[in-house]
């Protein structure tokens, strides 16, 4: 029996580290880029929607973290 699909847009900046996140939780994934718009939409089992939700803002918060890690480091290069 296969459960109902839920689907959440991610930015392409945010999707690597989400893909780590969902793969280290076993959440089973599906990843579709629409040609026309380029945004990406990641699709998932309705039941893994808490996993998801905290594979989700764990993903967020160490992509953000990266980003402040370059810029930081781009401000210090740059002088």
């Amino acid at each position: 029996k296969k459960g109902q699909l839920e689907e959440i847009p991610v930015e392409e900046a945010e999707l690597k580290e989400l893909k780590k996140e969902l793969n280290r939780y076993g959440v089973k994934f599906s990843v579709m880029k629409n040609k026309e718009t380029g945004k990406n939409s990641v699709f998932f089992q309705a039941k893994d929607m808490k996993v998801m939700d905290k594979a989700f803002k764990h993903a967020l918060s160490k992509s953000e973290k990266k980003a402040e890690r370059k810029e930081y480091w781009e401000v210090q290069r740059d002088g």
